[in-house]
């Protein structure tokens, strides 16, 4: 029997019933075809566009794994598993495309994995058709792989163990490891990577190559995502063939030859999804384990049983699960690392705000600021404040100078510092450094952000834009920088980041505010020159700003590349250990926050970076667009394409993208409530997280008089969408208004972006800061928590 735990960490957090279910886990009583030649030379070789250059393995890589497949045409195992190791050792972390990873309408989202991955899933196609060449793999690495197990097994060493999956997965010790990997991975809280290390297992814990009307999800992608419950039923002697046969050459490396019982693993699969929240998704996978063997048994916390029968016991208990309250605070964009965090409560407001100040009006274009937006089509342009609320107290930034920074008392609007109060006149034309609060460039005006950790706050300073035109008669001016500043000691400078210097130079600039955690802060780096824009992934130190890694991503042509200034606001998202990156440039990108290391990158279909001016693209190109993660899919609305999409957290593939013209005036990703994922632009959309259906959108067609104006927030199983004159209520589960709108336009208020902290909303018009308290009873403590709702 397999302990699962034997300390709860992070997991006992959620809530006290996770710890004691933790202890009732249950416990443990294919034949893939080569490639020949010809599809190698098809397959591997580079395919990113020309457009958008890579980190690929260069030719001499490929003439490796040609040399690799032609010893073993010959017979020569020996000598092709010393070529793919030596080519593992030389150059794994270079990426490399998949064969067959391209999905979607014409095979337009194709998916790049490190080269060592590469190779361990070219050694797991030999299990059945080349078994002597795996022997002859096995025979070298085996005697390394199972100390370095023992070792991490002995000293409960993470990082040990995810090095014997990361460069033995296919030895004989690999499937113990990934099997070992879930559980620490589970007792961390990490339920995707749990749930990816033990969908590895087998290439059939994924959904299967063959093609039905009945399987939605593509090759590899989550099997738990792929077919309703009734059409598993319903169509059964059609997929059961489907679903438990050998599967020929997956596209996707899993360990090929486990003596491990499957149902076992689909039953773990099945609690990872019920401790997750996943409850449609666990619903699913229980069906499929009861379709394939409803007399699989086991024993969870020594409690014998059908684990069909445990498994409804526990899904049944899950419904009364309460849900764990959500933080108090907003502290980075989004709320979170996520980027989707959604209040407790919906706020019941009073008929006026409780306090509010000015703020200096900035458009784009060149328009002069007259502290009123000058059009439809450029006012949500000047939306560019995003507060957050840090310990009681709300925190701005509205320009480029440490002056810029503000602070209030929540309760009261005190400022915090003797510099804070705005003078009434830094609403006209003036900006913060004397100038005119206009662009000039591409992309909108820029945006201001802020992430705080404790009492700390981290800012973008000086110049915003991130990349600036030499001339004939200057060099491009200096860009900004990022500082720590010190909460508790009026905003004391504690160290600041310049990227106009070694290691970087001349055109390097910050994206935008970084994330924080684990003592490290996680940012986005840029770089244009005449032909591309490169953008990078870096992590610094917390306490000292110095750098740590970086790790190049990518290159191409952005929006702004032509010969003026640049604003662009990229941001990253962190979910267990992972972070992810949204370019605008053609790809998402996964890093691994420990070391920088690149998990995948998978190339979406974009617009033309010299789309018209008034394209949605084309506006939205300076707004940012972080990924925002939720219960295993990385959702993303990128400024250079014209879809919404969800691709798979821990592999990168496709799961689905939304059909034109839905996705084309969306501009913020809220978050997932309902079973939806909330989008905002002109409109309101509810879209299925699982399928990427549009449910229901409001309005029914776009209305120059009913049109999204900010960034909107959820709470409470509530939608608060700005508009112009007003604030809707919606029901995050379709398009039902909860309560009659916010009024704004009386109050001589507009709309702006929201967020809502401490039974507090907040609105950040373009021109001033409004704060409005609840007037209902305070939320529950959370000993009182709702039950949770279906996932």
């Amino acid at each position: 029997m397999c302990e699962l735990f034997r300390t709860l960490g992070p997991l006992r957090l959620l809530c006290p019933w996770l710890g004691r279910l933790a202890l009732a886990i249950l416990a443990w009583p294919g034949t893939p075809p080569l490639l020949s030649a010809q599809d190698l030379a098809t397959t591997a070789r580079p395919t990113a566009p020309a457009a958008v250059k890579l980190d690929e393995v260069d030719n001499a890589a490929l003439a490796h794994l040609e040399r690799f497949q032609r010893y073993l045409a010959d017979g020569q195992a020996g000598e092709a598993v010393e070529a793919l190791c030596n080519l593992m050792d030389a150059g794994g972390e270079r990426l490399i495309a998949l064969p067959g990873a391209g999905s979607g309408a014409g095979g337009e989202y194709v998916r790049f994995v490190p080269l060592r991955e590469y190779c361990q899933w070219r050694l797991a196609c030999l299990a059945d058709v080349a078994p002597q060449a795996l022997e002859v793999y096995r025979r070298r690495v085996d005697p390394l792989a199972e100390a370095w197990l023992k070792q991490a097994l002995a000293e409960r060493d993470f990082v040990r163990l995810g090095q014997v999956v990361e460069r033995f997965l296919v030895s004989r010790s690999g499937d113990d490891a990934l099997l070992r990997l879930g559980e620490l991975e589970l007792e961390q809280g990490h339920f995707t990577q749990a749930r990816y290390a033990w969908e590895r297992l087998s290439p059939r814990l994924r959904t299967p190559p063959a093609s039905s009307p009945w399987l939605r999800g593509v090759s590899g992608s989550p099997l738990g995502l792929s077919f309703r419950e009734e059409d598993l039923v319903a169509h059964w002697d059609e997929l059961r063939p489907l679903l438990t046969a050998p599967v020929g050459q997956p596209s996707w490396l899993a360990y090929p030859d486990t003596e491990l019982e499957l149902d076992d693993v689909r039953a773990r699969l099945a609690l990872v999804s019920i401790l997750e929240g996943s409850t449609r998704r666990a619903q699913r996978e229980w069906a499929l384990l009861r379709q394939l063997n409803q007399a699989a048994e086991g024993t969870w916390g020594g409690k014998s049983g059908r684990y069909v029968e445990l498994l409804t016991e526990l899904l049944a208990a899950s419904r009364t699960w309460p849900t764990p309250p959500a933080p108090s605070d907003w502290l980075t964009f989004g709320g979170n690392a996520t980027r989707g965090q959604a209040a407790s409560d919906g706020v019941d407001v009073a008929l006026q705000p409780v306090w509010s100040v000015p703020l200096p009006c900035r458009q784009a274009g060149g328009a002069p600021a007259t502290g009123l937006p000058s059009s439809a089509g450029t006012a949500e342009e000047s939306l560019c404040y995003h507060p957050l609320v840090s310990a009681s107290s709300v925190l701005i930034v509205t320009g480029d100078t440490i002056d810029d920074v503000h602070g209030y008392d929540l309760e009261t609007g005190r400022p915090l510092w003797l510099d804070t109060a705005l003078p009434p006149e830094v609403v006209a034309a003036q900006g913060s450094n004397g100038q005119r609060n206009a662009s000039g460039g591409r992309g909108g005006p820029p945006h201001y952000t802020l992430t705080a950790d404790g009492q700390r706050l981290y800012v973008k300073l000086g110049p915003q834009a991130t990349a600036a035109p030499r001339s004939d008669r200057r060099d491009a001016p200096p860009l900004g920088y990022l500082a720590a500043l010190d909460l508790q000691a009026e905003k004391k400078r504690l160290f600041e980041i310049h990227l106009n210097r070694a290691p970087w130079g001349d055109g390097w600039a910050v994206e935008g505010v970084p994330l924080a955690a684990d003592g490290r802060l996680y940012v986005a780096l840029r770089q244009r020159d005449s032909v591309r824009t490169q953008t990078d992934v870096a992590a610094f130190d917390a306490k000292r700003g110095e750098l740590v890694w970086q790790r190049f991503l990518a290159a191409a042509e952005s929006f702004g590349q032509a010969p003026s200034a640049e604003y662009t606001h990229n941001l990253l998202s962190l979910h267990e250990g992972i972070l992810y990156h949204s370019t605008n440039l053609g790809v998402v990108a996964a890093v691994r926050a420990r070391d920088g290391r690149v998990q995948w990158v998978t190339r979406y279909p974009q617009v033309t970076p010299d789309a018209a001016p008034d394209s949605s693209s084309a506006l939205r190109a300076g707004d940012p667009t972080p990924c925002l993660i939720h219960q295993g899919l990385v959702l993303a609305a990128p400024a250079d394409s014209d879809r919404v999409f969800a691709l798979d957290a821990a592999t990168g593939l496709l799961i689905w993208e939304t059909t034109l013209p839905a996705a084309d005036d969306v501009r913020h990703l809220l978050g997932v409530g309902g079973g939806h994922l909330i989008a905002t632009g002109k409109r309101l959309h509810w879209i299925d997280v699982e399928t990427g259906r549009i449910s229901a959108r409001f309005p029914a067609a776009v209305d120059q008089a009913l049109r999204g104006y900010g960034r909107g927030v959820l709470a409470g199983g509530q939608i608060y969408w700005p508009t112009r004159d007003r604030i809707y209520v919606f029901d995050q589960q379709g398009p039902r208004q909860l309560r009659q709108p916010i009024e704004l336009a009386p109050l001589g208020l507009t709309g702006g972006n929201l967020l809502i902290a401490r039974d507090t909303l907040l609105i950040a018009a373009a021109n001033r800061l409004s704060v409005f308290r609840t007037s209902a009873p305070p939320a529950k403590p959370a000993g009182q928590a709702k039950p949770r709702a279906p996932g």
